[in-house]
């Protein structure tokens, strides 16, 4: 086998696991691939050009690819190829002015155990604690823990309660 072949191995192997480092992070395919590629290319280069320059692909293979994965992550820092925008989402900021247990509001969405409601002219993510809950239907804070709000459906809000008992 010839040198150019080994070399040819160990670079496919390199391009492998940087691809797997700066382009599909998380799959793992290329990268093991990458590297069954690296040690192959290796081993070859002891078994068929002897161990003077087995030992020197290997301090190459390493140096390349120290080297390349350097200047990849340089490129890939700059501006050209990074992440442009930030997230700004955010679990739920509970202020205790904002609510506290027994303000009422209105489901936004279906509450599937898990939802969105608006109380008091605000929208927060909110958790059923007992069913789920149709988008629309009046809702009571029961708890809130962290920043956790607990609801529950209640069939009218309190103020037409109020209303309804004055004009008995």
């Amino acid at each position: 086998m010839s040198i150019w072949s080994i070399g040819a191995i160990i670079l496919f192997g390199i391009l492998l696991v940087m691809a797997e480092t700066f382009l599909v992070a998380g799959s793992l395919v290329a990268g093991i691939a990458g590297g069954i590629l690296l040690i192959c290319g290796i081993i070859l280069a002891f078994t068929y050009l002897g161990t003077a320059i087995g030992s020197l692909v290997l301090i190459a293979s390493i140096l390349i690819t120290f080297i390349l994965m350097f200047i990849s992550a340089k490129i890939m820092a700059r501006k050209d190829f990074g992440l442009q925008t930030a997230l700004d989402g955010k679990v739920n900021e509970i202020d205790a002015l904002m609510v506290q247990i027994g303000d009422e509001g209105e489901a936004f969405g279906d509450l599937r155990l898990n939802g969105r409601a608006r109380i008091n002219g605000e929208l927060f993510d909110v958790e059923s604690v007992k069913s789920y809950i149709d988008s629309g239907t009046i809702i009571k804070v029961v708890a809130i823990e962290g920043s956790k709000i607990m609801v529950e459906a209640t069939s009218f809000r309190s103020e037409q309660l109020s209303v309804k008992q004055t004009d008995m």
